[in-house]
């Protein structure tokens, strides 16, 4: 019945007193601030039947088949609404067309908690072969939001190679590899700390154009 599924567990005993008193503020404070707007979202539906699947469509046939080899179920009819997420992938990544990375919500259309690695695996295999790049969705090889600590210490080393390049084509793998984590760091939920990212960003970005 239910086209994706995703697992959410209890948190540890230690922090259940901070749930409930997070819950309870909630139920008081009725305050709601949209993420995304109804006409966004209306905008975003009306475009999907546009975006261009024909990159990705390979690749998924040759996934649902490897799935339904591993034994789990993936009917005919799953697959052509999956298409759906797929596009949808593409245009909240800023892309009109699909890419194989955009596969990645095959995480997610497990039946049975035991069928979640074996989906893990397929979908991180096929991951591994399709080079990365800044435009792809961030959740494509990683199953949870960009840890902005991660995040911090990649633009770290990103900064050094910029400043020790010894020729142009290491400084323009460094820009390259910088416009990647650039991505990724719009993706963090913190506001506080996706500001500081995006600034830092900013700041390595100066740098490079100066030294080049």
């Amino acid at each position: 019945r239910f086209l994706l599924r995703v697992n959410c567990e209890n948190v540890d005993d230690e922090r259940l007193a901070d749930v409930l008193a997070a819950g309870w503020t909630l139920e008081m404070d009725q305050k709601t601030q949209a993420a995304v707007s109804v006409e966004e979202v209306k905008h975003l539906h009306r475009l999907l039947p546009y975006v261009d699947l024909r990159q990705s469509r390979a690749p998924m046939v040759q996934l649902v088949r490897r799935i339904r080899t591993a034994g789990l179920p993936c009917s005919d009819r799953r697959a052509v609404k999956m298409q759906k997420l797929v596009a949808a992938s593409a245009l909240l990544s800023g892309r009109m067309s699909s890419d194989p990375t955009d596969l990645w919500c095959f995480r997610y259309i497990w039946d049975s908690p035991d069928q979640q690695e074996i989906l893990q695996g397929l979908v991180d295999d096929l991951m591994s072969k399709v080079e990365e790049g800044p435009s792809e969705h961030p959740h494509a090889r990683r199953a949870q939001p960009p840890n902005p600590e991660e995040l911090a210490q990649e633009l770290d080393q990103v900064e050094t190679s910029l400043t020790t390049a010894p020729d142009a084509p290491s400084r323009q793998l460094a820009i390259d590899r910088l416009s990647i984590l650039a991505n990724r760091c719009e993706w963090v939920t913190d506001e506080a700390r996706r500001g500081f990212l995006r600034n830092r960003v900013q700041t390595i970005f100066a740098k490079g154009s100066v030294s080049g």
